[in-house]
């Protein structure tokens, strides 16, 4: 039994070290070994048999590796073996579609080539991008290939227009740009080997991202100028696109919306804007352009969360309005027009601000007050999602400094684009600082004061730019009121001054005058002016006597235009007057027949109203005249009649009553008596009643 025991056990010892001589190189557990009686961690035969197994074995070594693994690591090993097959196979064949084998060589004849090669970009960017290289190079060499007429291209020049590979380079660039902008060390790393200024070693990846990167950066900036050279914006004469040019402008703007905060997107921003402020409207096509470049900048200064495209526009505006070296030639090339004034009008900066201060204020939660400024400035110089409000709010400072200097630009010179400077004004009136607000006031005020130059819808865009100003979102208080009771006094003075030119053009044959009329009969249709009327009346509490003077006006003006055949603008007149005798219950006594007496009422000397031919003030002189004429038809008879129902002459009130239900009803004749309806008819109607059925008529 002795020795049946000493064989087991050196037979046990034996297999017990042959299988920790195949675990350790595993599991990495101690070894028992006999020469020094104890159980060790072999780590020089670890490392060997490590480095044996993971690294790349041989067809010879394959065997000694299985012998060591398990089953399950066995099946693990094939798995990945397999997984890594399949990736080459994928690789080869995406190499082998595109025929890139190391060396690019393509030839672009025709527009499948164009497209294979947008293909290959597109499907791997980061190693083909060599071909996209060789597309731009292309379309650098052939722009002006019909300037040159054929004498100076080689045999392999393409038949297919130019702008179709343009279009198509240009929709590549925009899906590789990423949506952040590449920093000024990455740019400098260009040409630095593998180490940086600081001499930091970077990783393979990160120097082939680093390289991808300045790429596309510079593709970019060649694909921006090859655009700006195609269309030639910017120079004399070249305002008026073609068909091919206007696919190119379209091309630009869509490029200038997805990249406009990346690297060099201020060369597309400037080309844009140049052809806003240098549009011809006379060409259709280029009218579309214009709107579709106008809409396409108002969806980059609304999306743009950093306020920085914002600065860049107004810097180029005033740049190219203020500081241009020759003036002489470009004074009629770039103005203010409202093509490159509209995007202002919908652009909202105050907005980026309040979005910040609420980053702000979920980031650091109601104690905000208490954490100490270097940590707010670390942060938020850390955060990508906002630009610190100081920031935003100098950025917004410069962009309504610039904008109100053009805004004075267009009102001191009178353009035709007055409409979108008071859309502006309204839009940003709550923002301006009290030193910009008195200025433009003070600019109005004179422009006011010389307006014989100004056209009526001119006139009164200025008048709501004025309102706007004083108004700013809150009530104005009685002193304010009477300080700027000049605004009443220059509309009173400008409707009888229009109210004189339109009593001589219908006596005029001219056909001058006729389109004075005409053009005066549309204005006075517009749906603003009771708005302007209505808000302008209410600085009449410190002189009443430009209240009166700017009813009979409006009445006078609509006798006129009843004369010459114009009952809707006349009817929409007088609804005015009812409109005006609601608000200031005061006016009534004007439809009384004896009015008020001339000594009592203060006219100026040059008062149109100062040649009266009545003795009394009265608007129930000039309603009674179109009652009496017989040019008028049914409905403008009724307005009138509808107005004399608020005079306080009882006699005057009922004919007017009478004739109102005579109008409606149709039943009774008006050579029975006295056409007076019952006196319980008439203490049924409630006050205002007809005055209100006019103004809503």
């Amino acid at each position: 039994m002795e020795i049946e025991e000493k064989y087991e056990r050196s037979r046990r010892s034996a297999q017990f070290s042959k299988w920790s001589d195949d675990a350790d190189a595993l599991t990495g557990l101690p070894v028992l070994d006999n020469k020094r009686k104890g159980w060790h961690i072999p780590t020089n035969s670890l490392k060997k048999k490590a480095r044996r197994i993971y690294s790349e074995p041989s067809a010879d070594q394959d065997q000694d590796i299985s012998k060591n693994l398990s089953k399950t690591e066995l099946r693990r090993l094939k798995e990945i073996k397999k997984e890594a097959e399949k990736l080459k196979k994928n690789k080869r064949s995406k190499v082998k579609d595109s025929g890139h084998d190391g060396e690019i060589k393509v030839m672009i004849r025709s527009p499948g080539d164009v497209a294979r090669i947008c293909d290959m970009v597109m499907s791997n960017p980061e190693e083909t991008i060599e071909l996209l290289i060789i597309l731009l190079e292309y379309c650098e060499k052939n722009w002006n290939s019909k300037a040159k007429k054929g004498s100076d291209l080689g045999k392999g020049t393409a038949s297919f227009p130019i702008e179709l590979a343009v279009i198509s380079l240009v929709l590549v660039v925009k899906d590789l740009v990423p949506g952040y902008k590449v920093s000024n060390k990455i740019i400098c790393l260009e040409g630095g080997g593998s180490e940086s200024n600081d001499k930091v070693s970077l990783r393979k990846e990160t120097q082939k991202i680093h390289s991808f990167e300045r790429s596309v950066l510079n593709v970019y900036k060649r694909t921006c100028l090859l655009l700006k050279n195609m269309l030639g914006l910017g120079r004399r004469g070249g305002t008026t696109l073609s068909g091919n040019k206007s696919a190119i402008l379209r091309s630009s703007m869509d490029l200038l919306d997805a990249t406009y905060h990346f690297n060099h997107h201020i060369i597309l921003l400037r080309m844009i804007i140049l052809f806003l402020m240098s549009g011809n409207c006379d060409d259709p096509q280029t009218k579309q352009c214009l709107s579709y470049c106008s809409e396409g900048l108002t969806n980059v200064l609304v999306n743009d969360t950093s306020l920085e495209t914002g600065v860049e526009s107004v810097d180029i505006i005033y740049d190219t309005i203020f500081n241009r070296k020759s003036k002489k030639n470009v004074t009629n090339e770039f103005t203010l027009t409202k093509w490159v004034l509209i995007p202002f009008t919908k652009f909202a900066p105050w907005h980026r601000i309040d979005e910040s201060r609420n980053e702000f204020r979920r980031i650091f939660g109601p104690n905000a007050s208490t954490v100490s400024k270097d940590i707010i400035d670390e942060i938020q110089q850390t955060s990508t999602t906002r630009v610190k409000v100081e920031i935003l709010i100098e950025r917004e400072e410069q962009i309504l400094k610039h904008l109100f200097t053009f805004y004075s630009k267009v009102l001191l010179l009178d353009l035709d684009e007055l409409e979108y400077v008071y859309q502006g004004i309204s839009h940003y009136s709550n923002r301006i600082s009290l030193k910009v607000r008195s200025e433009l006031i003070d600019i109005i005020k004179n422009k006011l004061y010389k307006s014989e130059s100004l056209r009526w819808p001119s006139f009164l865009i200025v008048i709501r730019c004025c309102f706007s100003l004083l108004q700013r979102g809150c009530h104005l208080n009685e002193q304010q009121l009477e300080d700027n009771s000049w605004i009443l006094r220059y509309l009173v003075l400008r409707l009888e001054k229009e109210r004189a030119n339109m009593e001589s053009s219908l006596n005029s044959t001219k056909n001058t005058d006729k389109d004075y009329l005409d053009e005066m009969v549309s204005a006075l249709q517009d749906a603003e002016l009771p708005t302007v009327i209505l808000n302008t009346s209410i600085f009449s509490s410190s002189n009443s006597s430009y209240l009166y003077r700017l009813i009979l006006v409006i009445a006078e003006i609509s006798n006129l235009l009843s004369k010459y055949g114009q009952d809707d603008t006349s009817i929409f007149l007088l609804q005015l007057c009812g409109q005006l005798i609601i608000k200031y219950p005061k006016l009534k006594v004007l439809l009384d027949p004896e009015g008020i007496p001339c000594n009592d009422f203060p006219i100026d000397a040059n008062s149109i109203l100062s040649t009266w031919k009545y003795q009394e003030l009265s608007l129930y002189c000039t309603l009674n005249e179109i009652l009496e004429s017989p040019k008028s038809n049914p409905r403008l008879r009724l307005a009138c009649n509808m107005l004399i129902t608020e005079s306080s002459d009882d006699s005057v009130r009922k004919n007017a009553i009478a004739s109102i239900k005579k109008h409606f009803n149709g039943k009774k004749d008006s050579n029975d008596g006295d056409c007076e309806p019952s006196k319980k008819a008439i203490e049924e109607l409630k006050p205002s009643y007809y005055i209100l059925k006019l103004v809503n008529m």
